[in-house]
């Protein structure tokens, strides 16, 4: 389908392929002649505009008839990245006046470029725009006043005056490739490099990281300085390795720090447009099969999952569609489709563009609505070239007439709609036909250079159009830079010349049949559009379901074992067509499955057979229903509740009385094993002691590693009178999700009762057990009422006095908040730490050498009777902040406790003195941007709170001992 090596077009010129019947639908000479000098003409008045109004400014306000200045126009946020006080506009289009012939008018303007230009305004830029047509723009022109110069005609004078100017303008540029990937950042200050204030700096897109390699070989290969090729190639080869292994496909936005994916859609246009394009044309500029290699495996994944509208995906599921609309920028495709040779699909997509714009008067909006190209989703016209390339490859690669017919009504309505006074305005509206006060530089670089060439033929050019790659700014850069080499590692590879014939029989060019056939061509674009038409009028049946293969990722998963807020478990559901629906009424989660989302018939079958075990699985629920957990120790009394869900296996709580109890915390945490004393310590001859630890508790354990009734099985055998199971899915909750009705096995069921816990509330229950370990809870089917909790403890405590209206009315945002205020953990951690001391190790120093360090220091600290409060510093990294008040600070480092942490974990810990004279004791793994902030912390919100220590939560509710 795609090929191993590149089909390049042969363009012949003349009509010795057109038969009479093609000749006859062709242009009169005149009136291509006329056509051609329109477009030269629209140019002119373009070109003439800005330079009389606007010029030195970087763009003309063709409605103002003025220049737009960086800074003193009105700003039009990241759209004036693009202007760096550089006379943009002149610079990015000085080449198109070759193009056209006007060469007297290029030499004045490389003069006044030479007198006037510089690149030190002290403005951010950005490095794609800068790239594309500052340095772009420079290498072409010095490559065309090269060539003049060579040929004798004119510019004699020239001595690589632009050339030097390129390598400024890159030298300012090339920093932003110091980055610990190789992707370049988005902007950068011209003056003063990458300032800190330069916003979104680790992010960029991926066009943005991948359209450098054409502009910076070229200036390599022209200077000999490698620096520049090895930059473009560094970050090419990130993005390569970024891409998805399923897929193939790169997303759109990504951090640059991490390689991750900020924006995962994948397509053709807006964000990723030219990354392929620089992939395929530098594998002709440069002759690197590698280019090519990676292009063919993009291109085969491209053509399987973008529709003929080009709209996009996501590039980890590929079935499913990721923007709802399609942009002009992505109209460049079926122009990158000739290059590649594949013609049929180029005029078919081609095909589909053609009719969007037609919907709207010739004027490709900016975005249309996927579904309904009718539907305008941005309505700007921009005037962009893209459409108007595709056009012209087409045109060379068919000579068929209709794409010279479609650009004379593209560039008629330009002219009709756009045309001002001051040049050419864009269209604010395409509906309404509002004008807007831009005229962007690729108006004039791009947009009616490809006009020009379309209608000119290519004895009336200065030069040979077949002897350069056009960037995507439409710059020209010559084949002859293959030849060039300026490093050992830039291996010479064999590139099959455009001027040989070559083989096109083969499968490599499947679509060569197309080649300068405008009947062949003519034929397919007609079946094409009377395809659409039928579709149109409903006659027409749809297409057969696309039917993919079962990914290797896809998990077949039952009801009672999918996590609704498991990544993978979301989308294997997604394959087999099921998609989770808005939560509704805070509990009950709503899926749906439908057949054509599946990616197969097979997929699409176990997609329903998971609806019906749902259904089947939430009766059972309904069954048994929910129970109540209440703890009940003072000063809560049942107060504070949640609900859990029961078992299917065991004792049903609602034939049993409430169960009251003692909290204990498995060991270790997921019980599929238990840990005994005596095999963690040889001196103890037996486990009594450890069976004593769970006799009567209710045990907490996590769920995950092995069966739910597994779990309860063991603690049974260990004495515990219930079990709760804590969710491992990372924020799950009962105020958002339904709880899970855990199912058993078909061996003897455990004879106590186990309820499973949501994640938030399970560790809410597990930190408020941290700092009362006599914590008692009840588990019932019915809600106890606090009355009879109350009376049950006056009747062991005849003294109290408490009534019901003296409870709180607690909630469950209390039990999550319970743990970030005010709770004094200490004394329990520093009873952990002194048993783990004695029983593992002869001296405290031993201890901490061991991994004990926090245990010491919650002790040491506590025998200083220093005051703790906690503060839930930061979700994302759950560490604990324990913060100590600023009257024992001179204590901690008179005692020599510091210094001694310092040594002995020094593997581990870093201790930071802040201004305000506050001592911060971190994990060295912690994130260090994040304690740069820490002196305004304190005054903000502990006041003279100053002392910090960060805890692992993992780590305290793993590593202790019961008290």
């Amino acid at each position: 389908m795609i090929f191993a090596s590149i089909c390049f077009i042969v363009i012949a010129v003349g009509d010795g392929f057109l038969s009479k019947d093609d000749l006859d639908s062709q242009f009169s000479n005149e009136e291509r002649i006329a056509l051609r000098d329109q477009a030269s003409a629209m140019f002119s008045h373009a070109f003439n505009a800005y330079m009389k109004h606007a010029y030195p400014a970087d763009e003309l306000m063709p409605l103002s008839c003025k220049g737009r200045v960086r800074g003193k126009s009105p700003s039009r946020g990241d759209l004036d990245d693009a202007m760096g006080d550089y006379a943009l506009t002149l610079l990015d289009s000085m080449d198109t006046l070759v193009v056209l012939g006007n060469i007297s008018a290029f030499e004045s303007a490389v003069r006044l470029v030479l007198a006037d230009v510089k690149f030190d305004a002290d403005v951010v830029v950005s490095v794609f725009e800068t790239n594309i047509r500052i340095l772009g723009g420079l290498l072409s022109s010095h490559v065309f006043a090269t060539h003049l110069k060579e040929m004798k005609s004119q510019m004699l004078w020239y001595n690589d005056e632009l050339l030097g100017m390129a390598k400024d303008i890159a030298d300012r540029l090339l920093p932003a490739f110091n980055t610990p990937t190789g992707i370049p950042r988005g902007r950068i200050n011209l003056k003063r490099g990458l300032v800190m204030d330069i916003p979104n700096i680790n992010t960029t897109c991926t066009a943005c990281a991948g359209t450098f390699l054409l502009e910076f070989a070229a200036l390599s290969r022209l200077t000999g300085d490698s620096r520049y090729e090895k930059s473009a190639r560094r970050a090419m080869d990130a993005l390569w390795s970024a891409r998805s292994r399923e897929s193939a496909l790169p997303g759109t936005v990504i951090d640059l720090t991490s390689l991750t994916w900020i924006s995962k859609e994948a397509g053709v246009g807006a964000g990723s447009d030219s990354y392929y394009e620089y992939l395929l044309k530098s594998y002709v500029l440069l002759g690197d099969s590698s280019l090519l290699d990676r292009f063919n495996k993009h291109y085969v994944s491209l053509k399987k999952y973008l529709g003929l509208n080009l709209q996009s995906v996501l590039m980890h599921r590929p079935w499913q569609a990721g923007k709802s609309y399609i942009d002009a920028l992505g109209a460049f495709w079926p122009g990158l489709q000739v290059l590649a040779g594949d013609l049929g699909p180029a005029i078919e997509t081609h095909t589909t563009l053609e009719s969007i714009a037609r919907l709207h008067r010739h004027l490709l909006p900016e975005a249309v609505v996927a579904s309904d190209p009718a539907r305008v989703y941005w309505p700007l016209h921009a005037m962009r070239p893209e459409i108007i390339e595709s056009t012209l490859w087409l045109w060379r690669a068919t000579k068929d007439p209709h794409y010279r017919r479609l650009g004379r009504s593209i560039m008629t309505a330009i002219e009709q709609y756009s045309r001002v006074s001051c040049g050419f305005a864009a269209l604010a509206d395409v509906s309404s036909l509002k004008l807007d006060d831009r005229m962007d530089s690729f108006v004039l670089a791009e947009t009616f250079k490809y006009l020009f060439l379309l209608f000119a033929d290519d004895d009336e050019l200065v030069f040979k159009l077949d002897d350069y790659v056009l960037t995507t700014e439409g710059h020209f850069l010559p084949l002859r830079l293959q030849n060039k080499f300026i490093h050992k590692n830039f291996v010479k590879q064999k590139f099959p010349s455009t001027r040989h014939k070559r083989d096109f029989s083969s499968d490599n060019c499947p679509m060569y049949d197309f080649l300068r056939n405008p009947s062949l061509a003519s034929t397919l674009r007609k079946r094409i559009m009377d395809k659409d038409k039928t579709d149109k009028q409903g006659c027409q049946s749809k297409p057969a379901k696309r039917e993919f293969p079962t990914p290797s990722n896809f998990l077949d998963i039952s009801p009672i074992e999918f996590q609704r807020n498991n990544p993978s478990h979301l989308l294997s559901l997604e394959m087999m067509g099921i998609t989770v629906g808005p939560i509704q009424n805070q509990n009950v989660v709503q899926i749906t499955q439908h057949d054509g989302m599946a990616l197969n018939s097979e997929l699409a079958l176990k997609g329903r057979q998971f609806i019906l075990s749902m259904i089947e699985h939430n009766q059972e629920t309904k069954k048994e229903g929910i129970a109540f957990l209440q703890i009940i120790s003072p000063p809560y009394f049942g107060a504070m509740h949640f609900e859990v869900g029961v078992a299917s296996f065991g004792p049903s709580l609602g034939f049993l009385k409430p169960i009251e109890g003692q909290i204990a915390i498995a060991d270790p945490f997921d019980a599929c094993s238990f840990r005994s004393k005596s095999s963690s310590n040889p001196s103890i001859e037996d486990d009594n002691d450890s069976h004593a630890m769970f006799n009567g508790r209710i045990v907490l354990v996590q769920r995950g590693g092995c069966l739910f009734i597994q779990k309860v099985r063991l603690y049974s055998s260990l004495g515990a009178i219930a079990v709760i199971v804590i969710d491992n899915v990372k924020g799950s909750s009962i105020s958002t999700d339904a709880p899970l009705l855990m199912a058993g096995d078909d061996n003897e069921e455990p004879p106590i009762p186990s309820v499973f816990a949501l994640e938030k509330e399970g560790i809410s229950l597990l930190n408020l057990y941290q700092s009362s370990p006599n914590l008692r809870l009840t588990l019932s089917k019915k809600f106890v009422p606090i009355e009879t909790i109350i009376s049950g403890y006056k009747i062991s405590n005849p003294n109290f006095s408490m009534s019901i209206e003296d409870v709180p009315n607690y909630t469950i945002n209390d039990l999550h908040n319970s743990f970030y205020t005010n709770l004094d953990i200490m004394s329990t951690i520093a009873n952990f730490a002194r048993q783990k001391i004695l029983d593992s190790a002869p001296s405290t120093a031993d201890a901490a050498v061991e991994g004990q360090a926090e245990y010491v220091f919650y002790e040491t600290i506590e025998n200083l009777g220093t005051k703790i409060t906690t503060k839930y510093k930061d979700k994302r990294q759950d560490h604990i902040m324990i913060v100590a008040d600023h009257n024992n600070v001179e204590d901690m480092f008179s005692s020599g406790l510091l210094e001694t942490f310092r040594k002995l974990g020094s593997d581990r810990i870093r201790i930071q003195k802040f201004k305000s004279g506050a001592v911060c004791v971190t994990d060295s793994n912690s994130d260090p941007f994040t304690y740069q902030q820490q002196d305004h912390l304190y005054k903000e919100n502990f006041d003279s709170l100053e002392l910090t220590y960060y805890l692992s939560i993992d780590e305290m509710f793993t590593n202790h001992k019961q008290p």
